[in-house]
């Protein structure tokens, strides 16, 4: 008796893991190649060992055959990954306005290795990457993570086939709603270039003798980086909330 009863509970902690474990592998500032994989597994085993004792009532029994247990734990691990790619996602949205505003002040060729998206990406996209991963993590808006991910248990409980269809939508909505973010992050600056290339366009006909781009460039390059001073702490403010909205989106009221 327990033999049996230890053997569900080992059973119970690593299906909590396959989930838990999958979607902190994938989330910003902690999947990095610059965090140890060790300290990554620490972390992931961590949260599941606390988790298992209050999910345990939702777990199904252990499968009696390996196929069994093996499909459980690939559809927990297919749930976390959701998550991870959703957070992947969110991030992202900074990725498009650092890339936007470096186009339109002047910073496009200034190009740097992003610890946080692992790729070469502009200046401000590494600076803004790295402002977000630590305001989450000082903030404690990973905690938000943690609970929808622990919650999700609720909406998709272990042993039922998920929705792919389902999944593939939420993905999709991200996505757009990512992208809409990161134009609206950088509109300011959308619209401080639209209105210094007009002045230049106009400029070079009323004084085509003057170098207009050798004059009003280095202004340009300025005055994107003073508006960029004022505006960042709403642009973080405003990522923020985003973050938050999507994943109490998956909270439990309650």
């Amino acid at each position: 008796m327990l033999e049996a009863l230890l053997t569900q509970k080992i059973f119970h902690f690593f299906l909590v893991f396959a989930r838990v474990g999958s979607a902190l592998m994938m989330l910003p500032g902690i999947s990095g190649r610059h965090i140890p994989a060790n300290i990554r597994l620490l972390v992931a085993m961590g949260v599941a060992l606390v988790a298992t004792p209050a999910l345990s009532p939702q777990l199904p029994s252990m499968p009696a055959t390996v196929a069994g247990q093996a499909i459980l734990l690939m559809g927990e691990i297919a749930i976390g990954l959701f998550f991870g790619i959703l957070a992947e996602i969110v991030l992202a949205s900074l990725h498009i306005a650092g890339t936007l505003i470096s186009l339109q002040g002047g910073f496009a060729n200034a190009l740097i290795f992003d610890p946080i998206t692992e790729q070469q990406g502009s200046v401000v996209t590494g600076l803004l990457d790295t402002i977000a991963v630590t305001l989450i993590l000082v903030t404690d808006a990973h905690h938000l993570f943690i609970r929808a991910l622990i919650d999700s248990y609720s909406l998709f409980a272990p042993g039922q086939i998920p929705e792919v269809g389902d999944f593939n939508q939420a993905v999709v909505r991200q996505v757009s709603a990512s992208f809409l973010l990161g134009i609206k992050l950088a509109s300011p600056f959308i619209v401080f270039s639209l209105v210094v290339q007009s002045a230049m366009g106009i400029l070079s006909k009323l004084a085509p003798q003057m170098q207009v781009f050798f004059v009003l460039l280095p202004l340009q390059i300025l005055i994107t980086i003073a508006l960029f001073a004022i505006t960042l702490p709403s642009l973080m403010l405003w990522f923020l909330r985003h973050y938050e909205s999507v994943f109490q989106a998956f909270l439990v009221p309650g």
